[in-house]
């Protein structure tokens, strides 16, 4: 039983580094992109351009939100033991938005090739995370019981 507790310790330990480490390195992302967007508009896009002002001004506007969920997100990889609803929550926001990318590119064709990776990454990648993000949690599940 010792052996399995220390196992389990173990992976616990090493799912909680793989979260913060994927929070962190996301919000770095949401942080950087969204100010660059909000900043520069379309030129800020890989193979994108200054568009018309309603997509400029929503473009722009929406930025600073993907930006301000990058600051939530870092400051979530902060904790020993991330709050798991922002991790997961975090985690359907970018499955939702992998869709809404996936509903543009049916009605209006395929972006750059950057793009079609991030629906790629945006569709596979929370999945998995939110089931690695239950594995860390695990721990502190079964310990609050005792």
């Amino acid at each position: 039983m010792a052996g399995t507790r220390s196992t389990k310790s173990k992976r616990t330990r090493v799912a909680r580094g793989v979260v913060r480490a994927v929070l962190a390195g996301t919000g770095v992302l949401g942080l950087t992109t969204g100010s660059l967007i909000a900043a520069r508009g379309g030129a800020a896009l890989p193979g994108g351009r200054e568009c018309g002002p309603s997509e400029e001004s929503a473009m722009r506007f929406y930025a600073v939100w993907w930006a301000l969920g990058g600051a939530v997100m870092l400051n979530a990889a902060r904790s020993e033991s991330p709050n798991p609803v922002v991790a997961n929550t975090a985690a359907g926001a970018i499955f939702v938005g992998g869709l809404a990318r996936l509903g543009a590119a049916w009605k209006t064709g395929w972006p750059h090739p950057f793009f079609r990776a991030m629906i790629a990454m945006e569709m596979l990648a929370p999945p998995a995370f939110v089931a690695l993000n239950r594995l860390a949690q695990r721990e502190d599940d079964t310990t609050s019981t005792r």
